[in-house]
Parts: structure tokens; C-alpha cells; sequence
């Protein structure tokens, strides 16, 4: 799957998240883009192995977390969230990202290691081509499918019943 689908996906898993608390979502949106992004690091060693796992992915989350802790201290936002609220979606966000971008990638002929290093285990849900257009149009399917969501849950019915109207889901 393409870079930039698993970034898509990721920022509008943060859009989603961050729907009860809107003053945040450009923030989570990074991180979702962030968390996206970072798996496919990995291209020039061990691609599908190093960056592609759940141990890298829950250590990330943790130093992620620790990072944001800090922070939080010197932000201004204690009338707005509570700091275990804003560190709860920090890391549902970054750490959803991650593992959609591995779950997508599963679905790709090389498969992924979800275990490695600790298993050679090769998770291969599809035979899909990583730039083929199956695999980037499931990929846009879920964000697509997440930003509905978000839509959904910001009341903003208008939009919602237009978009339903041009894919064809209401006349």
C-alpha cells in the first residue's frame, strides 16, 4: 500500500478520536499521520520486519507517551482535557495508525512479521499489490469509512447526507 494511504488513514483515525474533543484534532491528526508514516521506515532494512511488529509499535506508543506527558505540563489545556484523557487518545491514535498500517500491509503479497523478532511468523491476509489499485482503494475505503464517522459525530448531518447522495447510498 502507498505512504501516503496509510497516512490517510491514520490522520482520519485522529479526526475520529478527537471528535468529542475538537481543539485537538489537528494535533491528533499528526499523530495519526505520524503513526502511519513511521512503519515504512523500514524500506532499506528488513522492510516488513523491523518497523512492521507489535513490539516496536507498543515501545513507540510508551516513549510517545512519556513524551507527551512532558509536554502536556507546559501546554495550556487543563480547562479544556485532562492529562490521562489527552495521553489515552495520544496513543490510541499513534498506536491504531501503526497497527492499521501493518494490517493493511498484510494484506499485500509479502505479507508481514507482526512478531519479529521473536517469531518469523509471516501474517499474509491477500495476495494484493502493494501499489495496485485493490489494495490503496481498501486502504481509502477505511478512512473514508472513519471520516463518515467523524462526520457522524460532530452532528454535521448536511455533509454526511450529501456524500451519501454522491456515492449513491441515498437518492
Amino acid at each position: 500500500m502507498k505512504r501516503l494511504v496509510h497516512c490517510i488513514i491514520g490522520s482520519t483515525l485522529g479526526l475520529l478520536v478527537s471528535s468529542d474533543k475538537p481543539f485537538i484534532f489537528p494535533y491528533l491528526v499528526v499523530i495519526g499521520w505520524i503513526g502511519g508514516w513511521i512503519p515504512d521506515l523500514d524500506l532499506r532494512i528488513k522492510h516488513r520486519k523491523s518497523l512492521h511488529n507489535i513490539w516496536i509499535a507498543v515501545f513507540s506508543a510508551v516513549i510517545l507517551y512519556m513524551i507527551t506527558s512532558y509536554i502536556y505540563n507546559y501546554l495550556v489545556l487543563t480547562s479544556y482535557i485532562t492529562k490521562s484523557s489527552f495521553l489515552e487518545k495520544t496513543v490510541i491514535v499513534f498506536l491504531g495508525a501503526w497497527i492499521l498500517h501493518i494490517l493493511c500491509d498484510s494484506l499485500t503479497i509479502r505479507g508481514v512479521y507482526p512478531f519479529y523478532p521473536l517469531s518469523n511468523y509471516r501474517l499474509r491476509i491477500a495476495k494484493l499489490r502493494s501499489n495496485g489499485l485493490a489494495a490503496n482503494a481498501i486502504g481509502l475505503a477505511i478512512a473514508l469509512v472513519f471520516f463518515i464517522l467523524w462526520l457522524r459525530s460532530t452532528k454535521l448531518i448536511v455533509y454526511i447526507e450529501y456524500l451519501e447522495r454522491l456515492i449513491g447510498l441515498k437518492t
